[in-house]
């Protein structure tokens, strides 16, 4: 996962603080509350920022910042987190912009590799795959690869959802940063084209039926091969 690493100002003009965020595009530090450092666990959501050093976070709060470089960190099946070695896409004046970086299966709600239940039952796959990347001006593409049957036929005359790496933008989601294409493959070789719909404020898109007006949905992926390939474009929120 790429972290990027911020330099922030407190309310009186007169310090600089170093933090680490998961997004590249912030301008403003966030509220004190969701600002974290080595004696408050407070970095919880996407837009915190974790200072390097401990800090009275009420003094850090709303004010400039801006993005520096940029590091790397994986996690292991304990949750530890570990930074990985420095190549030439980290570190100051670096952003790891273009980096390909895998999206891991299950997260954000998802119940079979990054598909929603959404009230049914999400469809499961022999191989699911899925890399992303972020971009500095808070842009992520991400490409989904799924195929074979994995044993769990969908259900439910539910939308079909899947999950993204990042919050997306609810403000822009309406117009041209929500965008995508992909095609599926149901059971028995229909071919369906497809046209992605951002869910502004949430980790989902669902995916536009080109064939039979309206989203896909979760019953279609019954028993017999199957298989995707998605691509889509979104703005990721910073509140």
């Amino acid at each position: 996962m790429p972290l990027f690493v911020y330099a922030m100002t407190n309310d009186a003009s007169d310090s600089i603080q170093f933090a680490l965020g998961r997004l590249p595009h912030l301008k403003v530090s966030p509220a004190a509350a969701n600002i974290g450092d080595p004696s408050a666990a407070n970095a919880d959501q996407e837009f915190s920022l974790y200072s390097f050093d401990d800090i009275t976070e009420a003094d850090w709060d709303a004010n400039p910042v801006i993005c520096v470089g940029s590091l790397r960190a994986t996690k292991d099946a304990s949750d530890v987190w570990t930074f990985a070695a420095m190549d030439e896409g980290d570190g100051v004046g670096q952003f790891n912009d273009g980096r390909n970086h895998d999206f891991p299966t299950l997260q954000f709600g998802a119940s079979a590799g990054h598909m929603l239940p959404n009230g049914g039952t999400a469809p499961a796959f022999t191989t699911v795959e899925a890399e992303y990347v972020i971009h500095r001006n808070g842009w992520f593409d991400v490409t989904y690869t799924a195929e074979g049957d994995g044993g769990t036929d969908g259900s439910g005359a539910v939308d079909s959802y899947w999950v993204t790496p990042f919050e997306i933008d609810d403000v822009h989601t309406a117009t041209f940063v929500s965008m995508g294409t992909g095609r599926i493959d149901y059971n028995a070789g229909t071919y369906v084209g497809v046209l992605i719909a951002g869910n502004g404020g949430t980790h989902s898109f669902l995916a536009n039926n080109f064939v039979a007006a309206g989203a896909v949905q979760n019953a279609a992926f019954v028993n017999g091969d199957r298989n995707y390939g998605i691509y889509c474009r979104f703005l990721a929120s910073t509140s």
